[in-house]
């Protein structure tokens, strides 16, 4: 276990918690091909209801809608409001097809969006099992390649990139349908109901099993019996998402969560109790001198806790690469834009470092 100085922040309070799962349900949210759509009619046998009936689920709901994508109106926003994730054990994630083809949104919009539906998901539900799928390839437009642009400078291939880092993060399961494609450049056209995009009702079964394959191993979901008490002394792992701050709205707010989250996740993972570094949360309502000495001082404290960290632990990234510093820069501005720039690129690199600690840990 790494050991961190440990910052006073907070007293936690063990809790006891018995879970009895009796049936197992499964809610699903996506677009015209999760909802069933050939391309030419709605099939009978959609993706969810064949992969409920492999997996052995007592409910699926499928929240599809066609043409919709990870933000719009009729979405991935939309449907995570539709529904109480407390009423379900495992929940689907499939968008990115529109994203693309729609060209309106930027890849951080989809990010954005994409991590605000996770988050919910686990305020709702915290046991929640969250399943994601990167969109199959598509020819729409004659587009051939996962690589080619869209006019928002977005590829396929970006998109699937985007939902692995998400996924990654989160630690959520995950499908890529780049490995081991079962659509491909040489049977698109048969595989397709309109040769572009939406699949057969038998490409539908075929992905519904890869899925089953992917996410529970081939094996049926069993009901999920725990009955002893959360252990009190260890992090639940819950991946620390921070906020990025813009100028147009409450950054001051915003940092402050931030900080909160930063200095929670540090105790998470302290073990040496006989140091201590205090922080306090101070509310400001506008940037003055006051708030400028906040603010650096909370920077370099955390910066100071952080690097302290890696240089006595071994922590790598993704790329398995040794995390040596934080990289942190403590902000010397009162430019309102200059120090929101600076702080959300601290938040980023803060973020994956303590994904990185978490993975480690």
């Amino acid at each position: 276990m790494h050991k961190i100085l440990p910052v006073i922040l907070y007293q936690l309070t063990a809790c006891l918690f018995i879970e009895v799962v009796i049936i197992a349900k499964l809610v699903v949210m996506g677009d015209s091909i999760t909802q069933g759509w050939d391309g030419h009619k709605q099939v009978d046998n959609p993706i969810p209801n064949e992969l409920g009936k492999l997996a052995g689920f007592d409910k699926v709901e499928n929240l599809s809608v066609g043409g919709t994508t990870m933000t719009g109106s009729k979405g991935l926003p939309s449907q995570v409001r539709s529904v109480n994730f407390a009423d379900y054990d495992y929940a689907l994630i499939s968008f990115g097809t529109n994203d693309y083809w729609q060209q309106s949104e930027s890849l951080q919009d989809m990010q954005n969006g994409l991590q605000q539906a996770i988050n919910k998901m686990r305020e709702e539900n915290p046991k929640i099992q969250i399943l994601i799928t990167t969109p199959i390839q598509g020819w729409e437009n004659n587009t051939n390649s996962l690589d080619q642009k869209n006019t928002m400078g977005v590829s396929q291939s970006d998109i699937d990139d985007m939902i692995l880092s998400v996924a990654r993060l989160n630690n959520l399961k995950v499908n890529d349908w780049r490995n081991n494609p079962i659509v491909t450049s040489d049977n698109y056209k048969l595989l397709l109901g309109d040769q572009m995009v939406h699949p057969t009702q038998a490409t539908m079964d075929l992905m519904a099993n890869r899925y089953f394959q992917a996410f529970f191993n081939g094996q049926k979901v069993t009901i999920n019996q725990d009955d002893q008490p959360d252990n009190p002394s260890e992090p639940d792992h819950q991946p620390v998402v921070l906020e990025m701050a813009s100028v147009s709205g409450n950054w001051l707010g915003t940092f402050n969560d931030n900080f909160q989250k930063i200095f929670q996740a540090l105790v998470d993972y302290s073990t040496d109790d006989n140091r201590s570094i205090e922080w306090q949360k101070k509310d400001f309502k506008m940037l003055n001198r006051g708030t400028y000495v906040y603010l650096v001082k909370t920077f370099e404290l955390i910066k100071q806790v952080v690097d302290e960290f890696l240089g006595s632990e071994d922590i790598y990234d993704d790329n398995f690469d040794e995390v040596n510093n934080s990289g942190i820069i403590v902000p010397h501005t009162l430019i309102v834009a200059e120090l929101i720039e600076i702080a959300n690129q601290n938040f980023k690199k803060l973020q994956n470092i303590i994904g990185s600690i978490q993975q480690s840990y």
